[in-house]
């Protein structure tokens, strides 16, 4: 069983290639999974955010049937 990998919050916006900032946005509004084991200190689980953007496939109408 593989070891479970937590991201704080630098390496989540490197992660995610997105700025700290927006990151830090997208938790106050809940947008993406994260935890808070102490305070000031803002968690992410790995295969959780994997399993966010997965989630967030957008289909595309290409026209073609």
């Amino acid at each position: 069983m593989g070891l479970t990998k937590y991201l704080d919050m630098d390496e989540a916006s490197a992660y995610l290639k997105i700025e700290k900032g927006t990151l830090y946005q997208w938790v106050s509004k809940g947008i993406v999974p994260y935890y808070k084991p102490t305070k000031g200190k803002t968690l992410f689980k790995q295969s959780e955010l994997d399993d966010w953007i997965a989630k967030s496939k957008v289909e595309v109408d290409n026209g073609m049937e």
